[in-house]
Parts: structure tokens; sequence; C-alpha cells
């Protein structure tokens, strides 16, 4: 009978708030990874990936260990890019409209709800996709999955909601909420 290593036996902060701790780590390195603005999908990408291999093989979540799935998720290809970034600059451009006075319920709304379910499909096609994977084949997953698991796509269209409503309300938590909107998309794909 082969000994068992224990989970997280050899990091520094091991114990039971070590998965706490590698989440907001997480978060932070998402956070800095989206810096550039048009990187945010791919940063979102790299650490779902981080997530689910920290789950499945005890990867230890470092700045080595997300750099490197960051560069590989960049260097999948310019719709990872373009796309999310284009997507970006149409939210922008509504929260502009709602500021300038179209806020009303009959445009706030559908606007909100929009936005919380693109979330939740990039949230989807992030946490698809892994080293060597292509973007089309990410969104093909997503796309299949939302519906395929209606109940999951609504569980991560509610922690969008959630996530922008405490950015909203606390906006230092803001550097740490990708990180969980990553670990999120990763713990759905993962049960399927």
């Amino acid at each position: 009978m082969s000994a068992r290593r224990r989970p997280d036996a050899g990091r520094l902060y091991a114990g039971r708030f070590t998965a706490f701790a590698d989440m907001l780590f997480l978060g932070l390195l998402v956070t800095v990874g989206s810096l550039g603005i048009v990187t945010w999908f791919v940063a979102l990408a790299a650490g779902a990936d981080l997530a689910r291999q920290r789950e499945t093989h005890d990867v230890t979540v470092s700045v080595r260990t997300y750099a490197a799935r960051w560069k590989a998720a960049l260097r999948t290809g310019w719709g990872g890019v373009v796309v999310p970034t284009a997507g970006l600059l149409v939210l922008v451009i509504d929260a502009f409209a709602v500021g300038a006075g179209l806020d009303r319920p009959q445009v706030v709304v559908p606007l909100t709800v929009a936005a919380v379910v693109a979330g939740a499909l990039a949230l989807r096609c992030a946490a698809a996709w892994r080293p060597g994977r292509t973007w089309r084949v990410c969104v093909e997953d997503a796309l299949r999955a939302a519906r395929d698991d209606v109940r999951g796509t609504a569980l991560l269209a509610g922690a969008v909601l959630v996530g922008g409503l405490l950015v909203v309300s606390v906006p230092p938590i803001g550097l740490v909420v990708p990180g969980l909107l990553a670990l999120a998309g990763a713990a759905l794909v993962r049960q399927h």
C-alpha cells in the first residue's frame, strides 16, 4: 500500500485556510494579469485553468505557475483578446449611456441582464480553456454547456451579479473577485 501524499503538504501556509489563501492570491494574480485591460479574458482563462489544476493535480498557486498559463492563453490567438475587449467596450458604452440619463428601468434592466448573461458565458468559455485548445473550441464548449446545464449557467450568472454588486459596494474587494469568478467557472466545468 503506497503512502498517499497529503494535499498542500509542501506549501508555506499549509493548513485549514490553504484553499482560501490560494484563491485570494489567485484573485490578485488575475487582477494583475488584467491590468492591460485587453488581457482581462486571457487572465481569467489562466486563472480558471490554474484553479482547476490546483484541485486536480495539487499545483501550487504562484506567480510562476500563473504567468506560464497566462502566456499560454495569450498565445492561443487574437480571439481571446479582441472579442472580449469589444464586449467590455460595449459594457462601458452602456454604463456611460446610463450615466448620461438613460437610467430608466426599461433600459437598465435589460442591459444588466445582458451583461450578467454575457459574463456567465465568458466565465464558461474561460473555464473551458486549457493549453493547446483554441478559443473557437472553447466558445463551442461554453455554448454547449450553457445549453445543456442551464442551472450551472444560472449559478455563474448569479456569481457574476454578486461579484459586480460586491465591487460596486466595496471597491477594494475588486482585487480578489476575478479569482473567485475564475474558481466558480473552473468548479462548474470540473463537474462535467
